[in-house]
């Protein structure tokens, strides 16, 4: 059986397997986040821009899901990111 779209945003999660992320999936970070504020849309945007600025900005980073929501057929991950950098430390729920 194929999994739910809730079981796959939580599968992902998990995992970081970028051959979960749907072809057209999109990541909104708040303008001004250190590094990668902005809108990613496109599995290519998230791995050639916001997975790359994340690591470029931050020494360690994570986002873990706090949980999943579906609206209508779209689920969504909501995440808390975590990340440290250099010298300074940033807890963020983006």
């Amino acid at each position: 059986p194929m999994p739910s779209p809730t079981a796959l945003v939580a599968r992902w999660y998990a995992s970081l397997d970028p051959a979960l992320l749907a072809p057209d999936v999109e990541a909104v970070i708040p303008e001004g986040f250190p590094g990668v504020g902005g809108r990613y849309v496109g599995r290519e945007a998230l791995l050639t821009r916001l997975f790359p600025g994340l690591r470029a900005t931050f020494a360690e980073w994570a986002a873990e899901l706090a949980g999943v929501a579906s609206l209508g057929v779209l689920p969504l991950g909501a995440d808390p990111l975590r990340a440290d950098s250099p010298g300074a430390a940033l807890d963020e729920a983006a």
